[in-house]
């Protein structure tokens, strides 16, 4: 009985250790933008993930791939510590140019437009 519990405690501690830890996860295995696995291997990409990891004034929250007119579109999205009203993600193309910038305050958000008129296809990377 004893063994049992200490079991049950050690998988109730590694589960709320990963819990309140967070981790990233990229799991997205399909070739986007002419390449598989496109957080390790589109070099922008990999570069904004890396540089995201030592900022101390944003939290890359996640990355998702849509589909606008056949051309693969790439959604950044990031939490700002202690500054409010700029934007908080942007839309890419696959060579790393940046579309629009979303959120904030902005006249005309062109994210929204380019989103809704989107397919969504698969997370490519995210925050848990």
């Amino acid at each position: 009985m004893k063994t049992v519990k200490t079991k049950i405690i050690i998988v109730l501690t590694i589960g709320i250790m990963t819990a309140f830890n967070g981790c990233e996860h990229d799991s997205f295995i399909q070739t986007v933008c002419g390449v598989e696995n496109p957080t390790k291997n589109l070099p922008w990409l990999k570069n904004s993930i890396d540089n995201f990891k030592t900022s101390t004034t944003s939290v890359l929250t996640s990355i998702n791939l849509y589909k606008y007119k056949s051309t693969d579109i790439i959604e950044m999205t990031w939490n700002l510590i202690g500054i409010a009203d700029v934007p908080t993600g942007a839309l890419f193309t696959c060579t790393g140019e940046r579309l629009y910038s979303c959120g904030g305050l902005q006249q005309f958000d062109s994210c929204n437009y380019v989103l809704n008129n989107s397919n969504f296809i698969n997370v490519l990377w995210k925050k848990e």
